[in-house]
Parts: C-alpha cells; structure tokens; sequence
C-alpha cells in the first residue's frame, strides 16, 4: 500500500466532500452497529479508528448516553474538522493523532471500536486489527466497514465508477494532487 500524503488543503477538501455527498450513509451504519451491541450503558467508551472529521463515530454518539468519544487519525486537519463538527452538534469529542497500528489507548479500555473506510487503505491491516483488540475491554465490539476485500479488482472498479459519477466537483483541480499522493482513485 502506498503511502498517501493527507495535506491539510487534501484533508479539507475530502471531508467537506463527505460532509455534502455521504452524508446519509453514516446515520444507518451507526444504527447497526449499536442495534448490534449487546448492551448499552451510559458513558460507554466509542473509539474511532482513522476516523479523522468523526462522521461514523458522531452518529454512534448520537445514539448512546453520554458516551466518551475518541476519534484517532494521522492527520490533524481532518481531527479539527471532526472537532468542529462535534461542537456544532454540541458535542465533545477526543482527537488522537496516532497511527492506526499504533493507536494511542490503554489495552482493555474500550467498549466499541468502529473503523469505516479504512482498512484497505491500512499498510498492514493486520496490525490495525490487532490493535483493534488490544484496546478492547472484555466484552467490547469492534465494527469495521468497508470495501470488500476479496475481490480488489472489484472494489478498484466500484471505486473507480464511485468516483467518476460522484467526485468531479469535489475534486476539481485537487484530483491530480490526490492521485499522486496515492489516493485509490
């Protein structure tokens, strides 16, 4: 997996993108993933791995009782967008810059890990599970949404006709920065 370089104006630009294009598939991921959880109590410890602008882990909080919110990230940029998008929501949330094979939480201290996204991006997917595990309190869940990665030329293609119908205004002139910064599209 190539390395791809979040700059602060490439970081902007994709969440303001999610923001106003994906915005409706957050909402019926969150719902599953905490009608799936075995039990619900107040204060419940939600970590988002690679999370950035928090788009998965706001609509988890939404649905919970005052649950603590960590969202981790490689990129500050998309962690401030996620803060700000906490507070218009008057939320408070914990930003983490750390890599996702390195997350920055205690073993055994988190209640629901989510990651959407991301895992096919990870340079070794298999150090962010584990990790995932790590963390995870006895009895926690750790949800991970993505691409489907039995069948990558599949997901190249679906991700490829994604982008052709979805992000040419949101690209514009950023496209041929994203694609030489290793971004999978």
């Amino acid at each position: 997996m190539s390395e791809i370089e979040w700059s602060p104006e490439v970081s902007r630009e994709y969440a303001a993108y999610m923001e106003r294009n994906i915005r409706h598939d957050h909402r019926p991921w969150a719902e599953r993933v905490v009608r799936d959880l075995p039990e619900r109590r107040p204060g419940m410890v939600v970590l988002d791995v690679a999370g950035g602008p928090a788009f998965l882990s706001l609509e988890v909080a939404a649905l919970l009782e005052r649950p603590r919110v960590i969202v981790t990230d490689l990129s500050p940029t998309m962690l401030e967008s996620g803060r700000e998008r906490a507070a218009a929501r008057s939320l408070q949330i914990e930003c983490r810059v750390c890599p996702a094979e390195k997350l920055d939480a205690p073993s055994g201290s988190v209640d629901l890990v989510v990651c959407k996204h991301f895992l096919r991006l990870a340079r070794d997917a298999d150090a962010v599970l584990a990790e995932m595990a790590r963390v995870l309190a006895p009895g926690g869940r750790a949800c991970v949404i993505d691409f489907d990665g039995e069948a990558p030329w599949l997901t190249g293609r679906l991700l490829e006709i994604w982008v052709r119908l979805t992000a040419p205004a949101f690209l514009g002139g950023s496209f041929a920065a994203s694609r030489r910064s290793g971004l999978p599209f």
